[in-house]
């Protein structure tokens, strides 16, 4: 079947439907009117919060301009950067881990490019004793996120550089290997620099549609293709034509089961937006240690982020706090690999794009959350081994 765009594709959710919630929607200016009739016709009160995202995105490019894109521009750590300076920095900070006695290396994941030829690059870090356990944190696999990628990155550069003399940091690596996945979705950032800056999705050019993208968090093997996804390629949430069919979820799940070093534990899959830190499962099921471990762990991060700046956060069960979804990453992580505990921040801001401004307060807020995190497991007896 043929599948093409039709008005309904053209009213973009933002953020996923759940009953009795808040959702955000972009509507194209030719949609609108009939949009708002559609609402007031079922009696559905809505505000409209930003009435020219156009102008929003002038801004943003403008800014970058400035910084000489293309041709000069260089990587800023307080600033949104591009595939390319990323993955630069990437081996930068690896190259100053020695500085500090750490042991840091990156590799691109194996298997074929992706659908638009990249690949994914991973950054590993350890130092201290033995036994441990591996913790996973990454960002990007939806796009257009932006924002979490750059406060990874920025978690990452405070951990290269505080290591041995921020006494959080150094009882984070003293104690845990990690691993950095800063873009899970490289085709998909690299397009919205490149031409839409608020695409979600991979690039995959799907069979017999006129849309691209399959969502990579509705793609894992756990509860894939149940509700709370989509089996339309114009979806911002299509499941994908079978699960991990894509390269980026292959590569992904290949380098987590393929891992023997120590035993995974965690897994931080970094979003935007929202204020929320949501913990498994999509389908509003909780796991089995909910009540003896990831209930503490997931409050200590919510309460150690909302006393950074005093904001309001919602923590808990992602289906029962934001939204039913099936086939994500956290639930595979702890379903099908075990690891202990997942969560998946969703950042501060209102929308897509923000303002650089917000890059260092993000970071401080999501660095003590994690740490509040890491230091409540860390008295929580688990399985280790080398």
């Amino acid at each position: 079947m043929y599948h093409k765009k039709t008005v309904e594709d053209e009213v973009l959710a933002l953020k996923d439907v759940h009953p009795g919630g808040q959702v955000d929607y972009l509507v194209s200016g030719r949609n609108f009117d009939d949009f708002v009739s559609l609402l007031n016709g079922n009696h559905i009160p809505y505000q409209v919060s930003t009435r020219d995202i156009a102008a929003e995105l002038k801004k943003e490019w403008q800014s970058i301009l400035a910084r000489g894109y293309p041709h000069t521009m260089v990587y800023d750590k307080d600033q949104f950067n591009t595939r390319e300076d990323i993955e630069a920095e990437l081996d930068n900070l690896a190259s100053q881990c020695a500085d500090v006695n750490l042991v840091c290396s990156t590799e691109y994941l194996p298997g074929p490019p992706l659908h638009e030829g990249q690949q994914l690059k991973v950054f590993h870090m350890t130092g201290g004793q033995s036994p441990r356990n591996s913790i996973l944190w990454e960002s990007l696999i939806h796009a257009r996120e932006w924002l979490a990628g750059a406060t990874l990155m920025n978690i990452l550069d405070k951990m290269v550089k505080g290591y041995g003399t921020d006494d959080d940091v150094t009882t984070l690596i003293d104690n845990y290997d990690f691993h950095f996945i800063t873009i899970m979705n490289p085709d998909g950032y690299q397009h919205t620099w490149d031409d839409d800056r608020l695409w979600r999705k991979n690039r995959r050019d799907n069979e017999g549609s006129a849309c691209f993208g399959v969502d990579l968090n509705r793609n894992y093997d756990c509860n894939w293709s149940e509700p709370g996804a989509s089996d339309s390629p114009c979806s911002e949430t299509y499941y994908g034509p079978s699960p991990a069919s894509e390269p980026e979820s292959e590569a992904v799940v290949n380098f987590v089961t393929s891992h023997t070093g120590p035993a995974w534990i965690m897994d931080v899959s970094i979003h935007t937006y929202g204020k929320y830190i949501l913990v498994p499962y999509g389908n509003c099921t909780y796991p089995s240690n909910w009540l003896t471990g990831l209930r503490n762990v997931t409050m200590s991060g919510c309460a150690a982020i909302e006393q950074t700046f005093n904001t309001d956060w919602s923590c808990g069960n992602s289906c029962e706090v934001l939204y039913e979804a099936s086939g994500i990453s956290t639930d595979w992580m702890m379903e099908t690999v075990g690891m202990l505990y997942a969560f998946a921040p969703e950042l501060r801001g209102s929308g897509f794009v923000v303002d650089p401004d917000q890059i260092p307060l993000s970071t401080e807020e999501v660095w003590n959350g994690l740490v509040a995190m890491v230091k409540a497991i860390m008295v929580i007896p688990s399985p280790k081994h080398n």
